[in-house]
Formats: C-alpha cells, structure tokens, sequence
C-alpha cells in the first residue's frame, strides 16, 4: 500500500488536520482538570459572568451572577493536589465578577440571601472562607493568603452593645492578606494595603501600610510587589 493510499483511509488526517488538533488542544489546555458537568450547570445559571469550576467543586448557583468578568472555581496552583471547593450563591444572593478572580481549591464562598459579592482581579487562595451575608467588595489585583476568613456578620447579637450584627467589608485594590488573617465586619482596608498572616482586623486599615496583631495595629508604611 502506496503512502497516498494510506493518507486516505478513515481516520487518518494529514498534516493541515494535525495541526488544526494542536491548536485546539492549545485553546483548551487544562480542560482535563475541569468539571465539565458542572461548567455546563454554571453556563445555564450564570450568564452575566463565565464561570469555570474545576474538578472537586461544588457549586449552589441559585441567585444573580453577573459582572462580564470570569471566575475561576476550585484550581489548583502547580504542584498541588485537588481538594473540595465550594461557591454557593442563595436565592436572593449575588456575586458580581469584573475581573478575573479565581478561588483556589478548598476554598469555600458564600453569599447568602440579600447579600452582594463584589470581585475584581486576583485571587483567594486555598482553603480560605469567605461569608457575605450584606456585602463584600473586592477590587483589583488582590492576593487573600490561605486559610484566610472573611465574613462581614457577627450573626450572633452581645448585650449590651448598639453595633449592628452585620456590616459591609471593602478591601481595595492590589491589596495583600497573609495567610491566616481574619477580616471582621465593617472593615475598609485600603488600596495597596498590606495584613500580615495571623491578624484580626476589627479597624480601617489606611492605604500603603502594614498592619499586623490581634487586633491589627499600624506598623509601618509600606508597599508590596507579587
């Protein structure tokens, strides 16, 4: 048998196909560690924003996803092994996505009815947690540290006292939060602002500087670079 005859059998492609293949695999490189039933459940419930969750993900997608932007569910940095994430958004709930933000594995985000995420660019990283049950924004370029907790509700009331249980948290933009800090309600940290790992923050934190302690204090100006 003649190399053109073997060229055209079935299921032999040739040069120009191989490299059509390539490209495609390319465009979708990484799509093995997808979940593609859920991507699909996530395309039909979220059309104001794309996104993609990733193998151990579980998803509640029962309020408002909006925003253009696309948010990634559940990767993995290299190295690491895939654990359970999770993304609820209740009925009543939404989470707005502008940028690209991820939520690595493990990590777990919930936006409970009447609540609004806001999310620009960045990333929470593994086994972080984040509660809205009023509103949480986050902007640009943000880098939350692992283990991390979010939550802008006390959800438990202490008598006497005239603070509300529940108040919105804003963190600025290319702000970074160490591992294992927690950011309490009411709290505006702001843009280019650094939490070092392990703090409680109760207070403001103002732009370009440090803070670190329980509760977390002011240390010293500073910026940081990824």
């Amino acid at each position: 048998m003649t190399t053109a005859s073997r060229a055209r059998l079935p299921g032999r492609s040739d040069d120009r196909g191989e490299r059509s293949v390539a490209r495609s695999l390319r465009r979708v490189a990484g799509i093995g560690e997808i979940s593609p039933v859920r991507a699909v459940d996530a395309w039909a419930r979220a059309r104001g924003a794309r996104v993609v969750p990733y193998r151990g993900t579980r998803m509640r997608l029962r309020g408002r996803i909006d925003g253009g932007g696309r948010l990634d569910v559940g990767r993995r940095w290299p190295g690491e092994y895939f654990s359970r994430t999770e993304l609820i958004v209740a009925a009543g709930g939404r989470c707005t996505v502008e940028g690209r933000f991820q939520l690595s594995t493990g990590s777990r985000v919930l936006v409970a009815d009447g609540g609004h995420l806001r999310l620009g660019s960045g990333f929470i990283n593994s086994a972080a947690h984040l509660v809205c049950v009023s509103g949480i924004t986050i902007g640009e370029d943000a880098a939350i540290g692992s283990y991390v907790l979010i939550t802008d509700s006390d959800f438990h009331g202490i008598s006497p006292s005239s603070r509300p249980r529940t108040q919105p948290i804003t963190i600025g933009d290319h702000v970074w939060i160490g591992m294992r800090a927690t950011i309490l309600k009411g709290v505006t940290i702001g843009d280019g602002a650094i939490v070092a790992a392990g703090s409680v923050v109760t207070r403001d934190v103002e732009p370009d500087t440090l803070v670190a302690g329980s509760p977390a204090a002011f240390v010293r100006r500073a910026t940081w670079q990824h």
